[in-house]
C-alpha cells in the first residue's frame, strides 16, 4: 500500500476547513434569523396587547375586581374569558422560553390585576373546563404577585 499523496492531503485538510467555515456561516445566519423572528414576535403580541379590543376588555375585567361573578353579564365574562386566554398565550410563551420573562415585566401590573379580577372566573371555569385551562397564566400570575410581595417585604 502506497503512503497517501501530500498533495492529496492539503486538499482534504483546505475541503475540511471550507466545510466547518461553511457550517459556521449557516449557524449565525441561524441565529441572526431566529433574533429577527424574535424582535417581529415581540412586535406583534405588543401591538395586540396595545390594542383597543384588547385593552377595553382588560379595563373591563379589572374594573369587576369587587364584583362577584354572579353579577357579572355574559358580556363582561365573555370580555374576561378573552383577557384570560390573552395572558394564558402570553405565559405560555414565556413557560416555553419563547418570550423571556423580561418581556413582561411591564406588564405585571396588568397580569397580576386581571388574575385578582379573574380568581372566580378562573376557578369557575377550571372546574367545569378542567383543571389545566388557563394555567399558564395561572401559575405566572401568582409567581409575579410572589416575586412582587417578596420584593415589598426586601423593601422594608
Amino acid at each position: 500500500m502506497e503512503p497517501t499523496p501530500t498533495w492529496f492531503l492539503i486538499i482534504q485538510t483546505i475541503a475540511s476547513i471550507a466545510i466547518a467555515l461553511t457550517f459556521f456561516v449557516y449557524w449565525r445566519q441561524l441565529v441572526a434569523m431566529k433574533k429577527t423572528s424574535y424582535g417581529q414576535n415581540i412586535i406583534e403580541l405588543h401591538k395586540f396587547l396595545l390594542s383597543p379590543d384588547f385593552r377595553n376588555s382588560r379595563k373591563t375585567l379589572i374594573e369587576l375586581t369587587d364584583k362577584p361573578l354572579s353579577e357579572w353579564t355574559e358580556i363582561q365574562k365573555q370580555e374576561a374569558e378573552f383577557v384570560c386566554a390573552a395572558w394564558n398565550f402570553v405565559a405560555f410563551l414565556v413557560e416555553k422560553e419563547v418570550l423571556e420573562t423580561e418581556q413582561i415585566k411591564d406588564a405585571e401590573y396588568s397580569i397580576t390585576s386581571c388574575y385578582d379580577a379573574a380568581r372566580d372566573l378562573l376557578a369557575d371555569v377550571q372546574k367545569q373546563r378542567g383543571l389545566n385551562h388557563w394555567s399558564y397564566f395561572i401559575k405566572q400570575a401568582e409567581k409575579l404577585k410572589n416575586n412582587r410581595d417578596y420584593l415589598k417585604k426586601r423593601k422594608r
